[in-house]
């Protein structure tokens, strides 16, 4: 054995005992339970402000850090439950969601980076009858500094508050600018269907529905008011559907999804809207 080799087990031998004479403290059982300190950070547009969620008496909160004076602050919180997501829209407005009440009524909202004008955008249906109708972000609009796509109840009270409202609620589809707070109609859904894609546009373009034992996918070729075309049919099985649309590509007709008609494991299919 060559000397430099002895002098590396010598020395792995030492680090072995010195670890064993001195072993590390054990981690208390808390810190396996505790929340975060700091969850998903995401940096503004213009890359001056970091937003990010953390624990606040036991539930996550919305939260600020500007990276030139190092300060940070509370944007907002929810009264009962976490904010479970969010995501900037242009450099001063954060889009989040989350079941504020604690009545499984789901609800997205858009604030501004004081946290004191908050718009209460779209929500769960209040009702037992249209329980399975949810709000739901669409397309995020990643391009966009103000849109969105949204779907589910819109109310058109931007009052702050967290109970159940029964008026002025409909089941859209909606593009909505959180800087002037107007709605373009997509779709007017009245709970037929449950599956909704955008192109790069921003345009509604695939929907799904069930139809007895079927999965029935509709295409539309233009904007709202064009009709529903049926594109496909397939038996629903609940789970790992024959057809798993992901997105349109940049020409706004290719449909990029993964498809199980030819195996269970499924594939990426690259699938022209115009011919099929």
């Amino acid at each position: 054995m060559s000397r430099s080799c002895r002098g590396l087990i010598f020395l792995f031998c030492a680090v072995v005992s010195a670890q064993a004479a001195n072993p590390a403290p054990l981690l208390p059982v808390e810190g396996f339970f505790n929340l975060p300190a700091i969850r998903e950070p995401e940096l503004s547009p213009d890359g001056s402000k970091i937003a990010f969620l953390f624990p606040k008496d036991g539930r996550l909160a919305l939260g600020l850090f500007e990276r030139k004076t190092g300060e940070g602050r509370m944007i907002l919180e929810l009264s009962k439950e976490n904010v479970e997501f969010f995501f900037w829209k242009g450099n001063q407005h954060l889009v989040f969601g989350g079941d504020a009440g604690g009545n499984e009524l789901f609800f997205i909202g858009v604030t501004d980076l004081t946290g004191k004008k908050i718009q209460r955008v779209m929500e769960s249906m209040p009702n037992r009858k249209y329980a399975q109708s949810a709000a739901a972000i669409i397309d995020t609009m990643p391009l966009s500094d103000e849109e969105m796509v949204l779907a589910g109840v819109f109310r058109e009270s931007t009052d702050w508050c967290f109970e159940a409202v029964h008026f002025n609620l409909q089941d859209v589809v909606v593009r909505y600018n959180v800087r002037t707070k107007s709605k373009t109609l997509l779709f007017s859904n009245e709970g037929q269907y449950d599956g909704f894609y955008t192109d790069n546009t921003g345009q509604l373009r695939l929907v799904s529905r069930r139809e007895k034992d079927n999965l029935v996918w509709y295409l539309r070729q233009g904007a709202f008011g064009s009709s529903l075309v049926e594109l496909a049919r397939f038996l629903m099985h609940g789970y790992a559907e024959t057809w798993e649309p992901l997105s349109f590509a940049a020409d706004n007709k290719t449909l990029y999804l993964i498809s199980r008609e030819e195996q269970d494991r499924g594939a990426l299919y690259a699938y022209n809207t115009e011919t099929r």
